[in-house]
């Protein structure tokens, strides 16, 4: 997972979302 693109803002692409999931983010696509 990327640490870097977790800190992106909401405009992340929808392959970020699961990297951000396993942080505990959720991001809405």
């Amino acid at each position: 997972a990327h640490r870097t693109l977790i800190l992106t803002p909401l405009g992340v692409p929808h392959k970020t979302i699961e990297n951000v999931s396993l942080e505990g983010y959720t991001i809405p696509k």
